[in-house]
């Protein structure tokens, strides 16, 4: 299975428990991004910044939704 994907299930149990947990939606965004799904990768982003703000957590609302915003910009090459 591979360390990655064992750090998928690991975030999805703790998920599981606590369902409005922003900093774990954020890593487990971050880490499916990594593992080449981009789509799940977003939406696990925007969770974790509903989950933010719901908490007032606004440096981490902040932080998420730049992180949105960059992974939906176009990325221009130069060459």
């Amino acid at each position: 299975m591979g360390p990655l994907n064992d750090a998928l299930a690991d975030l999805n149990q703790v998920l599981a428990l606590d369902p409005v947990h922003a900093r774990t939606y954020l890593k487990r965004g971050l880490l499916r991004r990594s593992l080449g799904d981009q789509g799940g990768g977003m939406a696990d982003l925007q969770q974790a910044a509903d989950c933010a703000q719901a908490q007032g957590e606004q440096h981490l609302h902040h932080y998420i939704l730049t992180l949105l915003n960059e992974w939906q910009s176009p990325v221009i090459s130069m060459g």
